[in-house]
């Protein structure tokens, strides 16, 4: 008898997991998909924003390169100051950016005397500048870097070749420039000229291109700079200091494209609003605040795909209980027939009798109030027709 109740409880379990795991199964089936596909669009777009954060900052090419100009530099204790302030804010960016050069130029000059004559042709006006650790990345072609700068009133500088050209100097000539618009004058002599090494190189600018000017040392453009006054007043020279930092590419993919843009946008904010006679120039500001703006755009769209695909798993879900509750009106009829037959086995059969009769009573019940109605209206219909 005992072995008897476990098979038949037994059986009544499986029945009814068997009929739940089948409308489980397709639930199942759309959330696993849901999720699977969720993650493959997750990881793909990742892999996507970061194969075009590489490709957006490359493409600029040399416009990516980040200048910080300071205008008005007549001190050598200022130009030092701009520039240990540009480097340390460089080391705050966590390596997001490296200084590559330091110029200061200043223009123009007019050569009005070359070699003690006045010259046949006018060349192209020249500027004085310095550019940092210039023999290491320029080929000498011809004489040599000076050992002084200043020889009685004339200053030894190094020139460019296309600049000696355009301003028709060659090796060793002696020439004084005239301040344009002014009456101040310096003279120069040409102590070797050179080519740059590799134009392409950050070190030259974004303009990769060379000052068509006199390079000398910053104690000599200073020098320069300082005796100006004494000719011209107002003073007409315009001496600019710029640093020239590049992006690492690396270390932008390490953090992102949105701290990288706040980073940047923090340097812009300490030289162009903290300091107003400096300014940041670069692209890669705005390149980044394009991509951070699209890929923001692409990432509601992926929310979006995945929010529909949630919704079509919870309908699917709410489909599955809907048909389970239908299979299980007749299958929980049977319940009680097989709860009765289980109450005759272990108590006796008068009992399983009492149990039936008491289901079939309620059973029949509906069915005598259904036609109860129906015999009384049909005596008093006899009883109306017989009356008369």
């Amino acid at each position: 008898m005992k072995r008897g109740r476990t098979l038949t409880l037994g059986w009544l379990a499986w029945r009814q997991m068997r009929a739940r795991w089948v409308s489980f199964v397709p639930t199942a089936v759309g959330l696993a998909v849901a999720l699977a596909l969720g993650t493959a669009v997750t990881l793909t777009q990742s892999r996507t924003e970061e194969a075009s954060l590489v490709q957006t900052v490359n493409g600029l090419g040399p416009r990516g390169l980040v200048t910080v100009r300071l205008t008005g530099v007549r001190s050598a204790a200022d130009y030092n100051q701009f520039t240990a302030d540009v480097g340390k804010a460089a080391v705050g960016l966590g390596g997001l950016v490296t200084t590559r050069s330091a110029l200061l130029y200043s223009a123009r000059y007019v050569p009005t005397v070359v070699n003690g004559v006045m010259p046949a042709r006018p060349g192209a006006d020249l500027g004085i500048a310095v550019l940092s650790d210039l023999p290491n990345h320029v080929d000498l072609v011809s004489g040599s870097w000076p050992a002084r700068s200043q020889l009685s009133d004339t200053f030894d500088v190094t020139m460019p070749e296309d600049a000696a050209k355009a301003s028709h100097l060659k090796l060793g000539d002696r020439a004084c420039l005239q301040v344009l618009d002014g009456k101040y004058v310096v003279c120069i002599k040409v102590a070797g000229l050179w080519h740059p090494r590799k134009i392409t190189d950050p070190y030259w600018g974004p303009e990769q291109s060379v000052p068509i000017a006199a390079f000398t040392d910053i104690p000599t453009y200073f020098t320069i700079i300082d005796a100006e006054p004494k000719s011209d007043q107002p003073p007409q020279l315009v001496s600019v200091a710029t640093v020239t930092l590049s992006p690492d590419l690396e270390a932008i993919r390490a953090v992102g494209a949105n701290a990288a843009l706040a980073d940047l946008r923090r340097l812009h904010g300490e030289f162009g609003v903290k300091r107003p006679d400096a300014v940041v120039v670069s692209d890669l500001e705005v390149a980044l605040d394009q991509f951070v703006n699209q890929e923001a755009l692409a990432a509601f769209a992926v929310d979006l795909v995945a929010v529909q695909l949630l919704l079509i798993a919870l309908l699917l879900e709410g489909l599955g209980h809907a048909g389970q509750a239908e299979r299980d009106q007749p299958f929980m009829g049977g319940m009680c027939k097989q709860k009765a037959l289980l109450m005759m086995r272990v108590n006796g059969s008068r009992s399983g009798r009492g149990c039936c009769r008491g289901a079939g009573a309620r059973a029949r019940a509906p069915a005598r109030g259904r036609r109860g109605p129906g015999r009384s209206g049909g005596s008093s219909g006899s009883s109306r027709r017989s009356g008369p």
